[in-house]
């Protein structure tokens, strides 16, 4: 009887293991973390099991884990660089896992840039200070800890406008449509709430569009602002301008225009713990029949004392004064450059330094986006 009950209680486990058993589709692209370009020849290597590939000349890699009954880990490595080590928990039966990864040089290990998507994945880092190569192993001679990412929390919500049905003569040929559009699937898939509106035609249905978001984003751990269309600055105040604005002279702007100011007043209302507001505006001057000196170029740096926000970052498409490209292709220049580097496991920071290069190359160096930052965090998206 004893026996009996043993033979059963070892059935029982190990068919549940066979059960939880995961054979799952890793894919994705290794990147070095320093310029951000693909690299070729990595070996990915499932922990454990003679399995391995490496990435191809696009930094891409597929590898396919059979069921063992374990939650299975693939290693990352190349020479110089760090080895990470990915551990799949609760995965489903043929379920897909993309993991994008970004490896860090060794040197820089007590200051490392190295973030990986943690959606997907539990994750460990081993520092190789003496590898010794057999064959297709590589064992290391030291390991640290598991270390914990910093990263905005679940509750995340953003609010984005493309205004471009503007008349005639301000048209800016449907780019801004494309940009919030872009910029609002994109934000989905980082795990953003998002609320998206196209062409506001006046200053009062701004006002109601974002009262309403603020009241569906209070307490939030990231709220994010993004604009697109057209902006001027007059008399020290940045303004966003509806598409059905009536603006024949300049004191008409504080009547038909939204301020950027208002925005931060409901973001100060809102009480999220990081605050984000980007501003793809300043395309050229709208209003070139006004007097000379009556509006300037671009926007204005907003003071981030006066915005009395806590962990504030405050991204524009062009530097105070300057003029932003609307583009040639189907986004603006700015938000060309923001949709590349806009991606899982990414620093905020880094995130925005990549996109101002970017933009400085596309255009010559003659549009350089510009920052004000009061962030106290690490935004890891």
């Amino acid at each position: 009887m004893i026996r009996f009950c043993l033979l059963f209680l070892v059935t029982v486990v190990f068919g549940q293991r066979v059960l939880n058993a995961q054979d799952i589709t890793v894919t994705g692209t290794v990147y070095s973390y320093r310029d951000k370009t693909p690299m070729s020849g990595v070996s990915i290597i499932e922990k454990g099991a003679l399995n391995n590939t490496t990435t191809d000349s696009f930094g891409k890699y597929k590898l396919h884990i059979k069921a063992r009954g374990f939650d299975p880990v693939i290693v990352v490595r190349t020479e110089g660089y760090f080895t990470l080590e990915y551990v799949f928990e609760r995965a489903n039966l043929g379920e897909m896992k993309p993991i994008s990864v970004f490896l860090d040089k060794k040197p820089s290990f007590w200051n490392k840039k190295t973030y990986v998507d943690r959606s997907y994945t539990s994750y460990s880092e081993r520092k190789e200070d003496h590898s010794v190569q057999n064959g297709n192993q590589v064992t290391a001679a030291s390991t640290t800890q598991p270390v914990l990412i910093p990263s905005i929390s679940k509750k995340r919500y953003a609010f984005i406008v493309g205004n471009s049905g503007y008349s005639e003569g301000l048209a800016l040929g449907g780019r801004p449509l494309n940009d919030a559009r872009d910029i609002a699937e994109r934000l989905q898939s980082l795990g953003f709430t998002v609320t998206r509106h196209e062409d506001l035609a006046d200053k009062q249905s701004f006002e109601k569009a974002f009262q309403q978001f603020n009241r569906q984003a209070k307490g939030a751990d990231a709220a994010l602002f993004f604009y697109a269309g057209h902006g001027i600055e007059v008399a020290g105040e940045n303004y966003m301008i509806p598409t059905g604005a009536k603006l024949e002279q300049k004191d008409d702007v504080r009547y038909e225009a939204f301020p950027v100011s208002r925005v931060l007043d409901e973001f100060r209302e809102l009480g999220a713990k990081n605050s984000i507001v980007l501003l793809d505006a300043c395309r050229e001057n709208p209003f070139r029949s006004w007097s000379r000196g009556e509006v300037d170029r671009g926007f204005k740096t907003i003071d981030l004392a006066q915005a009395r926000i806590d962990n504030l970052f405050i991204g524009y498409a062009t530097a105070p004064g300057s003029v932003a490209r609307n583009g040639v292709g189907r986004n603006g220049t700015f938000t060309t450059a923001l949709l590349k580097y806009l991606r899982k496991g990414e620093r905020f920071d880094d995130i925005f330094q990549d996109t101002t290069n970017e933009v400085l190359t596309l255009t010559g160096n003659a549009q350089r986006p510009f920052q004000t930052s009061s962030l106290r965090t690490k935004l890891i998206f």
